[in-house]
């Protein structure tokens, strides 16, 4: 049997899978001066094999924002299987915060996200899995405010804005802070508040935060 096809298939696929992770690393060590022929020799390719696969850099940012997407709604969709619908939403939260803090080419790409597609994939289709998961916990009657669907990006920008001054000097300053967030739509006594055990950053941190701050 001629098994060509699916030999070329799956290098076009191997190929895909290492451009965008070297783009991912020449975020990481660059920021979003991302440019096709940095990303060609980081993954030692011909700029020509770029171009077949990402027509320009709107187009991979396009597939690095994509690869995102579908990792954030891997997270949400398992969170839906959980027994305890606030625990869920929680896990959600917390997971995908988690994510961002590990990925730092994650805040780069989403916050260079304000294009107009997008806007469109993460109405398609993160919002309708997200919006199961505030309804189960609304269902529950045990938020003392009730969550609205526009309240999970703002706390998921919130980890990220964190995560991108904090995390070089305190890399798990976020969780502190969308904890205390998340808690204050709960009742004093819902079993899906824990303890609050991460410390405040230092004021070192904290300086260290600032003075990498910039206006985007």
């Amino acid at each position: 049997m001629d098994t060509t096809p699916r030999t070329v298939r799956k290098d076009v696929l191997r190929n895909r899978e290492l451009l965008l992770a070297s783009a991912d690393a020449v975020i990481r060590e660059h920021g979003m001066d991302l440019s096709l022929n940095a990303v060609a020799h980081h993954a030692g390719v011909g700029v020509g094999t770029v171009y077949r696969h990402f027509p320009d850099r709107a187009a991979l940012i396009r597939a690095m924002f994509e690869q995102r997407v579908d990792q954030v709604c891997q997270i949400m969709s398992s969170h839906l299987k959980d027994a305890d619908p606030v625990a869920g939403l929680r896990g959600a939260v917390f997971d995908i915060c988690q994510m961002q803090a590990t990925d730092r080419g994650m805040w780069e790409v989403v916050s260079a996200g304000g294009q107009e597609s997008h806007r469109e994939i993460v109405q398609t289709r993160i919002l309708p899995i997200a919006g199961k998961l505030v309804r189960r916990a609304n269902a529950t009657g045990r938020l003392r405010v009730k969550f609205d669907v526009n309240d999970l990006p703002v706390l998921l920008w919130t980890g990220g804005a964190l995560n991108s001054y904090l995390g070089p000097s305190a890399p798990t300053a976020w969780w502190r802070y969308i904890q205390l967030m998340f808690d204050s739509f709960l009742t004093d006594d819902d079993p899906a508040r824990t303890a609050i055990i991460q410390k405040p950053p230092t004021i070192d941190q904290v300086d260290a935060a600032m003075r990498s701050w910039h206006l985007a």
